[in-house]
C-alpha cells in the first residue's frame, strides 16, 4: 500500500496542478455508445492478475510526448492512441501530430473537449508529427491553420468509429481497452491515453504515458476517487462489431447511389460524404456488400432521411 500511496502523491504533483487542457463533453445523442454496440461480443481477455499493455504489445518503445506549455492534452491522447492502432494495423510506428487534432477544436488556454478530438480523427484524420509538428506554446498551437494541403495525409491515419464508454466498471473498461487497444478519457482537469491494464498490491489499476516526458506515467486505481474518469471514448474496431444481418446497402442498376435498406426503408444520411466514404473504406463490409437491384425496386422502398449515427442506432436497436 506504500508503494500505491506514493505514485499517487507523485501524480497529484504532475497531474492536477499542471496546465488544464480536458473539457468535460456536453452529452449528444448523435454519439455512439461502445457498450450498446458491442453488447453481443464476447470478451475473454487477460485478467487484471495477468495485465494487459497495447503499448508493450505493438510499440514498446514509443517515444513519449510532451506537450510542454499547451492545454493541448486531448489532441495528445488521440495520437498517442492513434499511433497504437497504426502499429497495430500496418505494422507503422509513425509518430502522429497532436497539432492536427488540436489546432481546429481548441478553445485557447483552455483546451478542448474530449469528444472533438476523437471525432477529428474520424472526419479528418491525423497528420504525422514529421509533417505538422506540435509546437511548445499555446499561442502556435492554437494560431489559425488551414488543412487543406494535408487532407491526404491524414486520412490515411483515420478512425473509423469513436464511441463513449458511459462507465466506471473497472471490468468493462478493461474490456474495452483489450478489444480495441485502450481508451482516452478525462481525469481531474487532463485527458490521458490509457493503454495498460494490471493490479498492484491488491489493486487495480490502469494506467497512461501521459503527456509531458519520459517518467510522468499516471496510475488509476480502480475507487480511487479524485472525481472518477470522464468523457471516456474508444476507437472500435469493425471486425469486432457484432453482425445481425438487418442492414443491406442497394443500388439502382445504371446508378451510383448507395441506399441503406433497414427494415424495408430507404435511407439517406444527412452527410452523403461520409457515407460514400464508407462504402468505399469498406466499413459496411462486414453487413454486406453493395446490391444492385432494379431500379422500380429500389423505389419501391419508402424514402427516410436521417443521420448516420440515428441509423446505427436503429440498426443495434432491433
Amino acid at each position: 500500500m506504500k508503494e500505491i500511496r506514493k505514485i499517487i502523491e507523485q501524480q497529484e504533483i504532475r497531474q492536477f496542478f499542471r496546465k488544464p487542457g480536458s473539457l468535460k463533453d456536453k452529452k449528444d445523442k448523435r454519439d455512439y455508445k461502445a457498450l450498446e454496440i458491442l453488447a453481443g461480443v464476447t470478451v475473454v481477455r487477460p485478467s487484471f492478475e495477468q495485465g494487459y499493455s497495447a503499448i508493450k504489445k505493438y510499440w514498446p518503445d514509443m517515444p513519449y510526448k510532451n506537450q510542454k506549455a499547451t492545454y493541448s492534452c486531448v489532441g495528445q491522447a488521440w495520437s498517442y492512441y492513434k499511433q497504437i492502432l497504426q502499429a497495430k494495423d500496418t505494422g507503422e510506428k509513425t509518430e502522429l501530430s497532436a497539432f492536427s487534432i488540436y489546432n481546429p477544436i481548441a478553445f485557447p488556454n483552455k483546451g478542448s473537449y474530449v469528444r472533438d478530438g476523437g471525432l477529428r480523427t474520424v472526419d479528418y484524420g491525423v497528420n504525422k508529427e514529421s509533417t505538422l509538428p506540435s509546437p511548445d506554446n499555446e499561442e502556435a498551437m492554437t494560431a489559425m491553420f488551414s488543412f487543406i494541403d494535408y487532407v491526404s495525409e491524414a486520412s490515411y491515419f483515420k478512425n473509423r468509429v469513436v464511441a463513449s464508454v458511459d462507465t466506471q466498471d473497472f471490468e468493462k473498461i478493461a474490456d474495452m481497452m483489450f478489444l480495441n487497444n485502450g481508451i482516452v478519457s478525462g481525469w481531474g482537469n487532463h485527458a490521458v491515453y490509457f493503454g495498460d491494464y494490471g493490479i498492484l498490491n491488491g489493486k487495480r489499476f490502469i494506467k497512461s504515458p501521459n503527456s509531458y516526458g519520459p517518467g510522468q506515467d499516471l496510475y488509476y486505481f480502480e475507487n480511487m476517487g479524485q472525481g472518477g474518469l470522464y468523457s471516456i471514448w474508444t476507437a472500435i474496431d469493425i471486425l469486432n462489431m457484432p453482425i445481425k444481418g438487418k442492414l443491406r446497402l442497394i443500388r439502382a442498376k445504371g446508378e451510383k447511389v448507395v441506399w441503406f435498406l433497414l427494415n424495408n426503408r430507404r435511407y439517406w444520411v444527412f452527410n452523403p460524404v461520409q457515407m460514400a466514404d464508407g462504402v468505399a473504406e469498406g466499413i459496411w463490409d462486414g453487413f454486406q456488400a453493395v446490391e444492385e437491384l432494379d431500379p422500380k425496386e429500389v423505389y419501391s422502398y419508402p424514402k427516410t432521411t436521417t443521420s448516420l449515427s440515428e441509423l446505427w442506432k436503429l440498426y443495434i436497436s432491433k
